[in-house]
Parts: C-alpha cells; sequence; structure tokens
C-alpha cells in the first residue's frame, strides 16, 4: 500500500529541460526573508546583548530556521504534485492526529491557558500550522479530483466542511482563534479559485462573518487584539 502511494512520477522541480522554477516569484520570497532577517537583527539586538551576550543570538537562531526550511522547501518540491494528490487523506489524518495530541494532558503544552505546542526535549511543535498545511494539501487534491461537483452542486460545496468544521473546532479548543481564521479563510479562497458558484461563495463568506462577529464578542481578549490599532501605546508589550 505504502510503494503504491508513493509510486514514482515526474518531479516538479527537475524536467527534461532542467530546473522549473518561477524565478521573480523565487526572488520575491529571497527578498521576504533577508528583509524578515534584518527586521529581526535590527528588533532583538539589545535584547539578545542582555539575556545572552550576544547581539546576534536571535539573528543567528532566525538564520538557521531560515535555512532548515529553504532545505525543507526543496526536499517538498522534489516530490511529485500527483504524491502530494494521493497523501493527501493521509496528511489530513495525521493533522487530526496532532491537533486531538496537543490537547491531551501530558503531551500538549500549556502555554498563558493555551494548549498550543507539543514539547520536545530540545524544541516544540505547534500542531496548528503543520495543520493548516495539510488541509491546503488535501483540499487542493479533493478540487482537482471534485472540479465539477465542486463547481455544480451543493453537495460538492459542502463536503469540505465535513472537514474543515471539526478541525476549526479543534483549534478553538486550544484555543487559537488565528490559526482557526487562516485555515477557513484559505479554504475559501481555495473553492473560489476551484469555480465555486458566486451566490455558494457569498453566502459561505456571510456565514464566516457572521461565525467570526460571535467568536469574537465571546472572549473580550479577541476583541481587543482588534482594536488595539486604535490605541497602540496603551499596551506597549
Amino acid at each position: 500500500m505504502i510503494f503504491g502511494i508513493l509510486k514514482p512520477y515526474p518531479s516538479p522541480l527537475i524536467t527534461g529541460r532542467g530546473i522549473d522554477l518561477d524565478f521573480p516569484f523565487l526572488a520575491g520570497c529571497m527578498a521576504l526573508l533577508g528583509l524578515g532577517l534584518v527586521m529581526i537583527t535590527s528588533a532583538s539586538s539589545e535584547v539578545a546583548a542582555l539575556q545572552s551576550g550576544n547581539t546576534l543570538y536571535h539573528m543567528i537562531r532566525h538564520l538557521f530556521y531560515i535555512v532548515l526550511g529553504l532545505v525543507a522547501c526543496v526536499l517538498t518540491m522534489m516530490v511529485p504534485i500527483a504524491t502530494w494528490q494521493r497523501l493527501g487523506w493521509l496528511l489530513l489524518i495525521g493533522a487530526f492526529g496532532l491537533l486531538v495530541m496537543v490537547l491531551l494532558p501530558g503531551i500538549g503544552r500549556e502555554v498563558n491557558g493555551s494548549m498550543r505546542w507539543i514539547g520536545f526535549s530540545f524544541f516544540n511543535v505547534q500542531p496548528s500550522e503543520i495543520a493548516k498545511v495539510f488541509v491546503v494539501i488535501y483540499l487542493a487534491g479533493y478540487l482537482v479530483r471534485q472540479q465539477k461537483e465542486v463547481r455544480e452542486s451543493w453537495m460538492g460545496f459542502f463536503k469540505p466542511f465535513i472537514v474543515l468544521l471539526p478541525m476549526a473546532g479543534l483549534l478553538l479548543m486550544e484555543p487559537d482563534f488565528g490559526a482557526t481564521v487562516v485555515m477557513m479563510g484559505a479554504a475559501a479562497a481555495m473553492l473560489f479559485l476551484g469555480g465555486v458558484g458566486l451566490f455558494r461563495f457569498a453566502l459561505m463568506v456571510a456565514l464566516a462573518v457572521g461565525a467570526v462577529f460571535v467568536l469574537v464578542q465571546a472572549q473580550p481578549y479577541r476583541m481587543a487584539r482588534l482594536i488595539t490599532f486604535t490605541d497602540p501605546w496603551s499596551d506597549q508589550f
């Protein structure tokens, strides 16, 4: 079964014509990474000097994660698109498993009242970040497989929410409202690009706005985050 899932396909990165990359897009990504590194260095040098005696501590740490991320990016791009489509449902199950694990006492790590991390000996994992990526992979495969149904029927439109709503519920149990909004927003954008009818999309947006309003009102700290920009100096830290 595993060998069937990992059946080889042509790599989307290396083709018979050489390396197939969108170089302007890559340049933009690298520019953003460089800008972020400069900002991290500028904002953290004094704190790093006080905490570790090395003004470049946080810059070096951030640079390490950038390199790690770039290596992961290259390895990911070496995997054929068809393989990701075949692995989508397994990744989705893995995402659910991680979101359940983080809520279990003794496994999930509570910080400031939220159970968002799974702690290991020398690093922490935030399952919500992994789950967001896995949901995108699964939903992309679904939209490719069920393109006609998604465009023409209500059932094709509603099926993804059978997966998305329970996952959103798990995220809210942590609680991680931000990750929930990002995940559902990404899913909505993908459904729109996948050809969902305008009426169905408008209905989904209206329901989503209503749900966000209710959830924001349910917790005072969420409302405080939304209105912080009106008085940014009221809580500088």
